[in-house]
């Protein structure tokens, strides 16, 4: 299990969120307040399966979830834009099967399997 050590500041902060509203951070440690009514979004119940199994429970530090900011981005975008269930389902099979790799990483993979298969 891996643990993000956050200075005490952060911790904090954490705390303060806007009535409604909850704090998660990335694993690139960007912060996001988020509404109350994500935590019924299928993708972030994902999201925090991953987190507890990545990181574990603990309430004295803040919510970390197992991928980067940019994830996290692109999910807030689909909520917003009302997703289709096939959408829905699609983003929650990759988060599954990828672990929340980064997007950078995803793209060397694929750069680096093209290669293999132009020789």
């Amino acid at each position: 299990m891996r643990r993000i050590l956050w200075p005490k500041t952060q911790e904090n902060n954490a705390a303060k969120a806007e009535k409604g509203h909850f704090v998660v951070y990335s694993s690139d440690k960007r912060r996001f307040v988020l509404p109350l009514l994500y935590l019924n979004n299928n993708i972030f119940r994902e999201l925090f399966k991953l987190a507890e199994e990545e990181f574990g429970l603990s309430s004295n530090v803040p919510l970390t979830l197992p991928c980067e900011a940019t994830l996290i981005e692109y999910v807030i975008t689909f909520i917003q834009r009302n997703i289709t269930k096939d959408l829905e389902e699609a983003v929650l099979m990759f988060v599954a099967t990828s672990r929340c790799q980064s997007y950078v990483d995803l793209h060397r993979e694929r750069t680096n399997q093209h290669l293999l298969y132009s020789y």
